[in-house]
């Protein structure tokens, strides 16, 4: 009986350390894991920088190309340019290029019915320009 007694102390014992250790290696995970996610964001924001420049590179303030961006961060730099602009007390007409989708899965455009949102939003005239371009009076 005394036998049977201390098996079940040291399993009992021994599914602790296991516990113990396997809390530790969920831990290290999730840093790992949070570590990564947050180098990952810095080099989409970096991608995400050197596409715009390069698409914008030499063109007007009152022109730009979203190309290339993901939904999010197109929305970032239009609403950016917006807000610059609309801040200059001047009546101005931006040229802004979303693409019409061509390249997306499906052929389903997403950053243009996205700015479309953004301009009604923000109370904003516009025309469309062509299938993938609007001009935005702000």
């Amino acid at each position: 009986m005394n036998t049977l007694k201390k098996e079940a102390s040291c399993m009992k014992n021994h599914k602790k350390r296991i516990n113990v250790t396997m809390g530790r290696l969920l831990k290290n995970t999730r840093r790992k894991q949070k570590k990564t996610g947050r180098e990952m964001h810095k080099y989409n924001e970096q991608a995400a920088k050197v596409i715009f420049e390069r698409r914008n590179k030499g063109k007007p303030i009152l022109f730009i190309d979203l190309h290339g961006l993901t939904v999010k961060e197109a929305l970032s730099y239009l609403e950016e340019r917006l807000n610059k602009l609309l801040a200059n007390d001047v009546d101005d007409s931006l040229h802004c290029v979303t693409g019409a989708g061509h390249h997306s899965p499906g052929h389903l455009a997403k950053i243009k019915p996205a700015v479309h949102d953004l301009i009604i939003k923000m109370k904003l005239r516009y025309e469309v320009e062509n299938v993938g371009e609007y001009i935005i009076h702000c």
